[in-house]
């Protein structure tokens, strides 16, 4: 988080990390070739590989892609689940860095999730000291956004509650 703005800490918008020059030798073709040879099972885990994890990290400032918090262990999380789309699993575009809880609570709702690389500066703010998470007039199309009237609305509810946050509307001046 980096700017308070009217009582509240902005969350970030994360810009992609650029992909390690060996990622394509060490990760992407053993794992393509790991696919081919295996159509059904979780892929071999060839992105936990340290220097790898430890790229995705810096390229997220330790923070956690979803919360925005530090994040000083932290997991590769793929944006799109390796059970959805499992083309995806060795693809670096596809990692953030996450918290581990938040990752294992993500699972595969792919569809219901909002990829922190599209999210902008401004979209959420953190209200101190309760921590409550609340969405801002930055969002695009905020004054249409009220439960039932948007689906914008029932997305970024789901993305939250699935990872236990309870989401309301901050009020309009």
């Amino acid at each position: 988080m980096d700017c308070q703005s009217d009582g509240g800490w902005t969350v970030i918008h994360f810009t992609p990390p650029d992909e390690p020059v060996t990622f394509d030798r060490d990760v992407r073709q053993p794992g393509i070739a790991w696919l081919e040879r295996n159509s059904v099972g979780r892929p071999k885990a060839y992105w936990n590989l340290s220097q790898y994890k430890s790229a995705l990290a810096d390229g997220f400032g330790n923070l956690c892609a979803y919360s925005a918090m530090y994040e000083p262990v932290g997991t590769v999380d793929h944006y799109r689940s390796c059970k959805c789309v499992r083309s995806q699993a060795y693809e670096w575009s596809n990692y953030r860095f996450a918290s581990g809880w938040i990752n294992s609570s993500k699972q595969d709702i792919d569809d219901r999730v909002l990829d922190p690389f599209q999210v902008e500066d401004g979209w959420f703010e953190i209200l101190l000291p309760s921590l409550q998470l609340v969405l801002t007039d930055a969002v695009p199309q905020y004054k249409a956004l009220r439960p039932g009237a948007h689906p914008r609305y029932e997305t970024v509810k789901a993305v939250l509650k699935a990872v236990g946050v309870e989401m309301t509307f901050k009020q309009l001046s």
